[in-house]
Formats: C-alpha cells, structure tokens, sequence
C-alpha cells in the first residue's frame, strides 16, 4: 500500500456527517470519534502528517493533534474515499475485522488508563499508540483477509504462540509489519519505536504493549494464555494494588462496553471481578511445533561468513537461530561494567512480543552465578533442568520465572578478550524439546560466530 486505505465502519460515516451539523463540534469530540475507527485514524494521521505547513515543525504525536489540524470536513472527505468494510469484506471477514478493530479501540483506552496513572506519561500520545498497537494486523485485513480470518482462529488456540499461527499462515513472523508500515506512513515516533520488537522497551513504550495485552484478555474472557502475568506487570508497572487494578479494568471495560455494544457486534464481555482467575496457571502444552528449515540455516551461515561487523554477527546468528533451527525465542543481551557492578541488559530479541518481559532484562552479574561464569570465555552450553542440577541451581531464578522453562541454550560472545554478551533461545515448552541435533547446529553456528568475531577484532 503506498497510503493507508484500510476499510472504515459505515457507522463512522454515519457519525461524521452528524458531527459536521453540529454547530458545537470540539476537536475533543472529534477526536473521540475518530477513536472508534482505528482504520480512519490511521488515515488521519497520514494525512496529518504529509500535510505541508509552512510554519509548523513540531510533529504530530497524539490523535487531538491531528484533529486540530485537519477539521471535520476534511476529516469527513477523506472517510468517504476509503473503502467501506460492509462492502469490501465478507460477512465472515467482516464479523472478525470489527473484533480487530474493537479491540484496537479497547486498546486505546487502557492505554490511556495507564498514561494517567504513570502521571509522567503523556495521556494523547500514549492512547494513540496503544490504539494503534495492532497496526500490522489491521493493514493485513485490506490485502488478505482470508489470512488472517485463519491467523485469528489459530491464535485463540490456547496451544499456539502469535508468533507460530503468523508463521502457519503465512510463512513469516508479521510482527516487524507495524512498525515497517508506521515508518513509511511517517506515524508518530512512539508508535514507531514501540513496533519495532527487536529491542529493549521504556516504560513509555511498554504502556501500549500492555495495553494491547489487555485489550486482547479482555475480549477472551480473561482465560488466555498469560492473562494473570500480563495483569500483574500492569499492576507493578503502575504500582497498583492487584485488586485495585482489577476495579479500574473492570470500569473502563464496562463504560467501553455500553458505549460501543452495537459497534463491534462484540459478545458481552466478561469482568474481572466476577472471573476466577488462577495464581499463574502451566503454559497449555502446544498445539504446534515449530519445525528446523535447512535453507534458512544455510543461508545463516552465509550471512555470518559475510558479516562486518559485530552487530551484523548478532544479528545473522539470532535469525538463524529463530527461522533456521526453530526456536521460539532468541535473546542477545549484551554485558556492561560500571562502578555498579557487571550486568547483562537486553539489546535484541526475536519472538518475544508475547513476553514483552524479555525487552527489560537487567540481570546483575555475580561471583559463581552461571552467566559470570560461561563469560569467562567464548562457549555454548545446553541447560537442562534438573537432568543437569549442577549448573541448574547457578541460574539466575528471574530467568527462570520469566521464561517459563529451565531447558535452553546459550551461547557468550567475546570481541578479543572482552565479553560482548550473550545469546539465549529456547523452545518454551518441555513438549517441544530441545533435542541433541538442534544443540550440534546451535555449537556449529556459534562457532562460527565466535571465529568471525575473532577474525574482527585481531
């Protein structure tokens, strides 16, 4: 797409043009509008931001802004040249484009629950990229609906990962196609910056992460996967009493609900208060497997002869690891030393958008513990559990209760004698395990890793 044209609501439609009577209209009124239909927003915002104004350099950064900007006739022009949903889409397609489209605008408002809350967080910008958080998914609706009709019903699995059903469906991770479509539209840089998956998160861009989350256990009842962990980040990232939390969800669920019932033709949603959540409950065991691709991994190893520099190393070896070998999640953290102490921070991930957690790895360093050992020198190391107890109590139990699984492989990194950092990928789940061939490919790639960065830095 070389502008946003995704279907809007004929309701929206509908609910301009008795705004545009209105001789009262507010740019607030206008911007609530535009809220209800994530689709037009996105064209607003676009919009917004191509427009050249002469003496105006400041960018655009929240919906009200934007909304000033343009007005309501032209706002109102520009929804009657989008293509309408109930004629563009299926009734099937169209039933779960107002799902995605409902939970975008969920989104938007806990997004705003929390700007308020962190009181440092500005409300405007922070709602609208929490409204826009799904915002790959919401472009892939215009292009290939049959795709994601299937990509939606395999992720309400309970046993399948996003980023697995993306893979099923269409043969990728789609996870990097907000923040590519959100940069090449020009869209506000916190909502760049919060799409782009692969590196350490502010507060400031986890709040529509965790709103996103939100919206999503919100519209599934609160019985999917991760609902209790998602809620008790939220509660620690606010510094909310949990059962304080719960009453503020419940409220803004149920005002959204009245508010929008007709809308989004959403079931009646379910309220906290009254749901029986369990204390962390096991992982359900997967329904899918993800596979080794010989191709990727020869092209891994091509990549990482050619590399230049390190980044370009890290980089090669962790999507060979993620697309090649099969594994879930892949996580370069690189190593520091401060008067503070020595430390390993999160620098890079791959399939960790599910567990946003992984973007704020701050791990201390300390005398015996696992990681300060394996950075003594380059090496890889396969953790078993409690099959290797040795090294299994030296792990750090943070990691441990993060990840959800004591199996994995990790691989330290040097550029001449210091330590770069260390790479860790695992399989989540014991029922897809981490097996003797997967760990033979993972030493011979990190070999060749850990040569080139000696051929680098000779």
């Amino acid at each position: 797409m070389i502008k946003p044209e995704l279907p809007v609501l004929a309701s929206t439609l509908e609910r301009l043009d008795a705004l545009e009577r209105d001789p009262r209209l507010s740019a607030k009124e206008l911007e609530h509008a535009l809220t209800l239909d994530p689709a037009l927003t996105i064209a607003v915002l676009h919009r917004a931001v191509n427009v050249h104004h002469r003496h105006i350099d400041s960018p655009i950064t929240t919906l009200l802004q934007a909304a000033m900007m343009l007005g309501i006739a032209p706002i109102r022009n520009l929804a009657a040249e989008l293509p309408r949903a109930e004629d563009s889409l299926s009734e099937t397609h169209l039933g779960m484009y107002k799902t995605a489209l409902g939970r975008a605008a969920l989104s938007g408002r806990f997004g705003l629950f929390i700007a308020r809350e962190r009181r440092e967080l500005e409300p405007g910008e922070i709602a609208l990229s929490s409204l826009l958080a799904p915002l790959g998914e919401l472009a892939l609706w215009k292009v290939a609906a049959a795709n994601m009709c299937e990509f939606e019903r395999l992720r309400r699995q309970a046993g399948v990962h996003p980023q697995q059903a993306a893979h099923i469906v269409f043969g990728t991770d789609i996870g990097d196609l907000g923040h590519t479509l959100a940069a090449s539209w020009g869209l506000p840089e916190l909502l760049q910056t919060t799409l782009s998956l692969h590196q350490a998160l502010t507060p400031r861009q986890t709040a529509p992460i965790l709103a996103s989350r939100l919206a999503w256990h919100a519209l599934g009842d609160w019985q999917t996967l991760r609902a209790e962990a998602d809620l008790r980040a939220c509660a620690r990232h606010l510094d909310l009493d949990f059962n304080t939390l719960i009453q503020h969800i419940d409220d803004i669920v149920g005002e959204f609900e009245t508010e929008t019932a007709a809308l989004y033709d959403l079931p009646t949603l379910q309220v906290l208060s009254g749901t029986q959540m369990r204390e962390m409950p096991p992982p359900p065991k997967p329904l899918v497997c993800s596979a080794p691709d010989q191709d990727w991994i020869t092209l891994g190893r091509q990549r990482l002869e050619r590399a230049g520099t390190p980044a370009d190393i890290v980089q090669a070896l962790s999507e060979t690891l993620y697309n090649g070998l099969g594994m879930d999640r892949v996580v370069f953290a690189r190593y520091s030393k401060d008067e503070d102490g020595e430390r390993l921070e999160t620098e890079s991930l791959l399939g960790t958008d599910y567990e946003y957690g992984f973007h704020n790895i701050r791990l201390p360093l300390g005398e015996g513990q696992f990681f300060s050992q394996l950075l003594k020198k380059p090496a890889g190391v396969w953790l078993r559990g409690p099959d290797d107890s040795r090294l299994a109590k030296l792990v750090p139990s943070e990691l441990i209760e993060l990840s959800g699984t004591d199996r994995f492989f990790c691989l330290s990194l040097f550029a001449g004698d210091t330590p770069l950092g260390i790479v860790y990928t695992d399989r989540r789940h014991a029922d897809c395990a981490l097996t003797e061939t997967q760990f033979a490919a993972f030493k011979r790639l990190g070999a060749l890793a850990i040569n080139r960065l000696r051929t680098l830095t000779a």
